[in-house]
């Protein structure tokens, strides 16, 4: 019965053995790169210069919120053909700043001695693909303190009327539709606008 135990006892010692064996070779191989064998993983943040690695598949976007205000979001770039569909911008691109603000575009006529705007046109346009939001129509605005009275040379909302929604405008300052705030002063017509997508 000893001779059993004896020869269980020298088979369990071989098997740990060669498993013993055989896991260290295994290591050493591991351990040894083959020409085939994959390129070690970097850390991209120890590499400079790696900020747009480190968002790969991202994209910023101008975001129209429920409030009706762009503010900037980084989506997945598979989402970002979605986005600029309904209505979102790219920032620094077109009618939007690098933080989203809206570019605020400014024409004007008329205002100097003897150059009256009434009579002339006030050309708005827009980039391809965005339209006119005006935010401002003033006429005579050059004209307030000079003459006494409660005169509002504010004519932003019959701009806004004419021009909005489109990508070009030719607004005709006309005295004689939107009224004469400062008689016997040469006017000028300033318009200021955005352009949303």
């Amino acid at each position: 019965m000893q001779k059993r135990h004896l020869r269980t006892a020298v088979s369990y010692r071989f098997v740990a053995m060669l498993g013993a064996a055989v896991s260290a070779a295994l290591i050493v191989s591991a351990c040894q790169q083959s020409p085939t064998a994959p390129a070690p993983v970097v850390n991209a943040t120890a590499v400079p210069g790696q900020a747009l690695a480190l968002k790969m598949g991202k994209v910023d976007v101008c975001h129209l919120d429920d409030d009706g205000a762009f503010r900037l979001i980084n989506v997945n770039g598979n989402a970002s053909p979605a986005h600029l569909a309904h209505g979102d911008g790219q920032p620094g691109v077109g009618s939007f700043d690098e933080a989203c603000g809206l570019v605020v575009y400014m024409a004007s006529v008329g205002g100097g001695h003897g150059n009256e705007a009434s009579g002339q046109l006030v050309n708005l346009s827009c980039p391809a693909g965005s339209d006119i939001s005006v935010t401002l129509g003033s006429y005579g605005h050059n004209c307030v303190g000079d003459f006494p009275g409660d005169n509002d040379p504010d004519k932003t909302a019959h701009l806004a009327l004419t021009c909005n929604g489109g990508p070009n405008c030719a607004y005709f300052v006309d005295h004689t539709v939107i009224g004469d705030p400062f008689f016997g002063c040469y006017k000028e017509y300033r318009a200021e606008w955005n352009c949303v997508p």
